[in-house]
């Protein structure tokens, strides 16, 4: 398993309707690209987030779905988009391995 992890700081003009077009897009690639597992967009709610306001955390079953989901024409379009609404942009990819996790999730 991969996980990506994105962190964002939007560009003052952005409107609060481009960050949901964003979040929606990102919500929807679960749907579109085949190995994309889950997708969660949280904002910031502490002051030590450093100027990002908002992250994308998306997991992808294996190598070969994070490539594809990078290549993928929607994944494409979302990336031009948040290019042109951020003004900084940090991306954390890792490989997910079985005795790295520990712990239970409780989901709604």
């Amino acid at each position: 398993m991969i996980r990506q992890i994105l962190l964002i700081e939007f560009a003052p003009a952005t409107q609060s309707a481009e960050v949901a077009a964003l979040r929606s897009a990102f919500l929807a690639l679960p749907r579109q690209v085949p190995g994309v597992l889950s997708v969660e967009c949280g904002i910031g709610d502490r002051p030590q987030e450093q100027g990002f306001s908002h992250s994308v955390l998306l997991t992808f079953a294996d190598e070969a779905a994070r490539l594809r989901c990078l290549n993928h024409p929607d994944r494409l379009a979302l990336e031009a988009q948040l290019s042109r609404c951020t003004s900084r942009l940090a991306v954390f990819d890792y490989t997910l391995y079985p005795d790295d996790r520990v712990g239970t999730e409780q989901g709604g």
